[in-house]
């Protein structure tokens, strides 16, 4: 009996798939779509569902997030962290624990701590992806989600100012100086424009427009952007304003009051908003179901004597 040539057909398969790439595309995605079925149809189960949080495991999830730190002075660590710090580290070795397991449980295997981690971010991706189809927002949702959460929402108050600067390094008394140039300022009624032409160089900007108190302050400093931000609009010059730099007479160009805007302007932002705030239920909801499938035993009762090396 001749035996068929099985090498001879496969060779004569690829080929003909080499020259006929939606033959290719038809028996690879065939394959794909029975692997995906086989594993779809069937998820296994975590080998265990028992999950025990002591002593030794609480250490080395303090090692494996640091590692800089040997096993003395992780127990040392562990030993001296309050009630609430401990607890909440617990809750994040559940919460990791519970997501490795079910990301085994389809078939993602790992060993190490980083691959861990990086399974659990794999399967909290794959998750949020699936979590955001279904999820709709209709202009009601919007309406009542501004209602609730308008201080969300509101915008800073915001200021345009200009300034003339008198550096503490270049003067041994800038204030003085500076009160002595804000006469002659606003005696020769030097305009907002012209400012930039009087006092010393400025780290940063002499003009600022529209800024809130945070853009303020990260140039100058909390107690100077406090201070100008009290400041009227009036057509003179003010101060001296004090900063981390030195001194500053400053005129105040605008002023915007805090306000609330109006919905048409924010309806984008609340939509992403109420779709994230919805996926992060979505998350917890995926999380809390995972949980109630294992046995937590917490054990850290040796964590109090900071002598004890296992």
């Amino acid at each position: 009996m001749v035996q068929p040539d099985l090498g001879g057909g496969l060779r004569a398969t690829l080929k003909r798939m080499s020259r006929e790439p939606l033959l290719y595309f038809l028996i690879t995605g065939g394959a794909l779509f029975v692997w995906f079925g086989l594993i779809s149809a069937e998820i296994p189960e975590a080998t265990s569902s028992r999950i025990v949080i002591d002593e030794r495991s609480f250490d080395r999830y303090l090692m494996h997030r640091n590692p800089r730190l040997d096993l003395v002075n992780a127990r040392r660590m562990a030993s001296e962290m309050s009630d609430s710090q401990r607890d909440s580290l617990v809750e994040q070795m559940v919460r990791e624990e519970v997501l490795y397991r079910e990301a085994l449980a389809i078939g993602l295997d790992t060993n190490d701590y980083a691959s861990k981690r990086r399974l659990i971010t794999q399967l909290d991706y794959i998750n949020q992806a699936s979590f955001h189809d279904g999820i709709v927002v209709s202009n009601a949702d919007i309406t009542r989600y501004f209602q609730i959460h308008q201080d969300r929402y509101r915008e800073p108050p915001r200021i345009t100012f200009t300034h003339v600067f008198f550096s503490s390094d270049r003067h041994a008394d800038p204030k003085k100086i500076a009160m002595e140039r804000k006469e002659s300022l606003n005696r020769e009624q030097i305009p907002f424009h012209l400012g930039t032409s009087y006092g010393d160089h400025f780290l940063y900007h002499r003009n600022y427009v529209g800024k809130t108190y945070d853009e303020v302050a990260s140039h100058f400093g909390s107690g100077f952007a406090g201070a100008v931000l009290e400041l009227s609009k009036r057509q003179q010059w003010e101060g001296p304003v004090a900063s981390e730099y030195g001194q500053h007479l400053v005129m105040i160009g605008d002023r915007i009051a805090a306000r609330v805007p109006p919905l048409e302007e924010v309806a984008g932002r609340i939509r992403e908003d109420l779709i994230l705030e919805r996926v992060e239920q979505k998350r917890q909801q995926f999380f809390e179901r995972a949980l109630a499938r294992y046995d937590v035993e917490i054990e850290l009762d040796g964590l109090l004597d900071a002598e004890f090396i296992p």
